[in-house]
């Protein structure tokens, strides 16, 4: 019994995973800490959404939303917008342990993130050994934005759900495949990206034969499976089965942007007008940090898909989780978006075990940008 402990523990890489969690969350909640008594953590956001003081941090922006979802539902038409994993988690935490919404967002969120670890460092192992999926995990964590992960934030679970997915996917494990890619699209749209994944993973297990398919094909309808639930769930409170899609007309609204655009195009114009600011703004055009995200996991995608590194199904999945945000005609939120991006952590990972110089660089400028992100989310500046 000791023996496969130990070796489920060295297999599963658990000793390394948890203790870069653990030193990731430490640092980040002692800065926290030290700051704390100077953040407006009873501002206006917070007594808006009726949330108080204990961990509001962790509830900036959007966080609040699912609270609010968590702790009475979608009692306003426009939150349909974001979508129930995360919140009917916190409420399952709540009633269980009897503990505030804030503190049960944080914990699913960080558990998430935990997990998220796991099948990243298990998945590129699979293809590139230990040593890559070591630093793939640890450029994870040092992303500029990657504090969002520990926040009441969809980000961590979202990773999760489809990491685990793809992790079975490989596996050719179709019934757990299928069960992970049931909830990524009820932890946020794009993870309805997860069905084309399913499906070419399980025809490639089968060499392409249609004559060798069988019941475990089932598992790349399950995203499809998860989306139609919550469409359901739309249509029983408004009569609409796409109110989930119709309502973002109104946080196109507030973001002033509406109908649908050509991705390049609202990247290019957004360089433009950026590129004119400089005379002007000088060194504080960096800040700036939704077109400098976007354009830095773009180019690597680019990047990838000319150079074909990874095999076609991360494409797939890696150019829609991408450009489909976008669609929207604005770049709003994409700091945080690309988080989910993980091919861009591998590529960063082959490229910091080739070149000693280059990891040095890219690990200093990713933890200066965290550190200036991480302050201007804890002092309720808008970022993503």
């Amino acid at each position: 019994m000791k023996s496969k402990f130990l070796s489920f523990i060295k297999n599963w890489h658990l000793k390394y995973i948890i203790t870069i969690w653990i030193f990731w969350m430490t640092i980040l909640i002692l800065v926290g800490a030290i700051m704390f008594g100077r953040i407006p953590v009873s501002g206006p956001i917070h007594s808006y959404y009726g949330i108080g003081e204990e961990l509001s941090v962790w509830t900036n922006w959007d966080g609040n939303n699912y609270i609010v979802i968590a702790r009475e539902g979608y009692n306003i038409e426009s939150l349909y917008a974001f979508f129930p994993l995360l919140p009917i988690l916190i409420k399952i935490l709540v009633n269980i342990l009897d503990i505030s919404y804030p503190l049960a967002g944080v914990i699913v969120s960080r558990l998430a993130l935990l997990g998220a670890l796991f099948f990243l460092v298990k998945l590129v192992e699979k293809e590139w050994g230990k040593n890559i999926a070591y630093k793939t995990a640890w450029l994870m964590l040092i992303f500029p934005t990657a504090y969002f992960m520990m926040a009441v934030y969809t980000e961590s679970l979202f990773l999760f759900t489809t990491l685990a997915t793809w992790y079975f996917a490989r596996e050719k494990n179709w019934w757990l495949a299928g069960f992970f890619g049931f909830f990524a699209p009820l932890t946020r749209l794009l993870g309805i990206l997860m069905a084309p994944v399913l499906f070419w993973e399980y025809l490639s297990s089968k060499d392409w034969s249609f004559k060798k398919i069988r019941f475990g094909l089932f598992a790349s309808i399950t995203p499809v499976l998860g989306l139609i639930s919550y469409a359901y769930f739309n249509y029983t409170r408004t009569g609409d089965f796409l109110h989930f899609l119709n309502v973002q007309k109104y946080w196109a609204e507030v973001h002033s942007r509406g109908g649908y655009h050509n991705p390049f195009g609202i990247i290019w114009n957004e360089l433009v007008e950026t590129i004119a600011k400089i005379p002007n703004e000088g060194i504080f055009i960096i800040g700036g940090a939704d077109l400098w995200m976007t354009l830095f996991a773009v180019g690597i995608l680019i990047w990838i898909t000319i150079k074909r590194t990874l095999r076609p199904p991360y494409l797939i999945w890696s150019w829609g989780l991408l450009m489909i945000p976008i669609i929207s005609g604005s770049l709003v939120s994409m700091p945080r978006y690309v988080l989910g991006f993980f091919p861009m952590y591998i590529v960063l990972a082959i490229w910091c075990a080739k070149s000693k110089l280059f990891e040095q660089f890219y690990t200093f400028t990713s933890i200066l940008l965290f550190a200036a992100f991480y302050i201007m989310f804890l002092f309720q500046v808008w970022l993503a």
